[in-house]
């Protein structure tokens, strides 16, 4: 498992960074299908019937998209996403599930296309590529600091309730592993943030990561499975893969438009 995720992260982040650097409707391209993707899985596991399936997934990818295209677009999405689930069930005889189809649809929409849409937000932002890659390389050292600080000295558990092998070691390593990422790439980068705020988003963005992550393991005791999927080898789904960037990259796009703006 561990070779596995490791010789996973070797092939695939190359091609990742690469299209960051390239940016444009490429890269809004390859998150859209990263996002439908996710939840497609999520969809799946929870039982949505085809009809429910299709329009959460366009959903998830108009938000996407429309991230690229315009601000109106991004804002005729978002009130579709909220506006169109609950047409479904009533249109198709199933009003007795209604409440629930909507929830699940709109759930997926709003959680996998519009937090996952701020990836594509960040990238066309002034000095996008960086922030971009602050926010991704930040989640995935919270990600790896916590696992395998966590194999090698976790005893206690963060949140046995929740993930019983997630351990409060597991966490401050991966803390400190995002910490030291944001303020090495802050000043690699020369991001326009003042010392203060660089620490205050050093400090804060492996919290929200860690977040995002019990987030979706929560969701997933909920619905009584391990994995979303097995489309990354080593590492489950996509859902499961991409947990802590649909909280970061939020994050940092509110940081850069707070402080990088003003």
């Amino acid at each position: 498992m561990l070779r596995t995720r490791i010789a996973t992260t070797v092939v695939a982040l190359p091609p990742l960074v690469a299209l960051v650097l390239v940016g444009g409707w490429p890269f809004a391209v390859l998150v859209a299908v990263a996002l439908t993707i996710a939840a497609a899985e999520f969809l799946h596991v929870a039982g949505t019937p085809r009809t429910g399936l299709a329009i959460g997934l366009a959903l998830t990818a108009a938000l996407a998209l429309a991230s690229r295209a315009d601000t109106d677009w991004r804002a005729a999405a978002l009130i579709a996403a909220v506006v169109v689930p609950p047409l479904w069930p009533v249109f198709a005889a199933r009003a007795a599930t209604a409440l629930h189809d909507w929830s699940i649809v709109t759930l997926a929409a709003l959680y996998y296309g519009w937090l996952g849409s701020h990836a594509v937000l960040l990238r066309d932002a002034p000095d996008g590529r960086a922030w971009l890659l602050l926010g991704l390389f930040a989640a995935f050292a919270t990600d790896t600091g916590a696992y395998f600080i966590g194999r090698s000295v976790g005893r206690h558990r963060l949140a046995p309730a929740i993930s019983p092998r997630k351990t409060w070691e597991g966490a401050l390593g991966g803390w400190l592993g995002g910490l030291a990422v944001v303020l090495v790439l802050w000043r690699v980068a020369e991001l326009p943030l003042s010392a203060a705020e660089a620490a205050g988003l050093a400090l804060v963005l492996p919290l929200v990561a860690e977040l995002g992550d019990l987030a979706k393991s929560a969701v997933k005791r909920s619905l009584g499975v391990k994995d979303f999927g097995r489309i990354v080898p080593g590492h489950g789904g996509m859902a499961d893969r991409i947990d802590s960037l649909l909280f970061a990259l939020p994050l940092v796009f509110l940081w850069m438009r707070w402080f990088a703006s003003s």
